[in-house]
């Protein structure tokens, strides 16, 4: 890989792969696809869900055939969740310190990458899997040399 310009990199013989030019929403690099395992019986190279590998449909199932169960699972994620992601400093005083909000404003970069890569619907969809299944998958991107990330995915928890 060799590197043309601040963002622009070749790859390979003629083709250019440009990270900062990714519309909102979209990534500059396809993130990866989770793999299905039809057979449940193959647990070299599997961890299966539950008995029979269908331990999410199940659980649904059960939880939408519960009126307090789905209620229960929205208030848990929506505790966790919060108002989302903030970003603070710590500013310190004569004797005292305080958490203050950081206004976009003050750090582009950082909001720049939560409205790329639609952050909060990642992180709405990351605290949902985690308060159903207890576990959460997240993906993330880096740049060609690694120091930066560059997008963020949701492997579904419950495939």
């Amino acid at each position: 890989m060799q590197k043309i310009d601040n963002d622009t990199y070749i790859v390979g013989g003629n083709s250019v792969v440009s990270f900062s030019g990714a519309a909102k929403g979209a990534s500059a690099e396809p993130h990866s696809v989770a793999k299905i395992n039809a057979s449940a019986t193959d647990s070299n190279n599997w961890c299966n869900w539950g008995d029979d590998n269908q331990y999410p449909k199940r659980l649904m199932e059960k939880v939408a055939m519960v009126g307090a169960a789905l209620g229960g699972l929205e208030v848990l994620t929506s505790a966790h969740y919060g108002l989302g992601l903030k970003v603070f400093e710590l500013v310190e005083t004569e004797g005292d310190a305080e958490f203050r909000e950081k206004i976009p404003s003050s750090e582009p970069d950082i909001y720049d990458f939560f409205d790329r890569t639609q952050f909060e619907l990642v992180l709405s969809d990351l605290v949902a899997d985690f308060e159903c299944f207890g576990i959460a998958f997240p993906e993330f991107l880096l740049s060609p040399n690694g120091e930066k990330i560059i997008s963020v995915s949701r492997q579904q928890a419950g495939f």
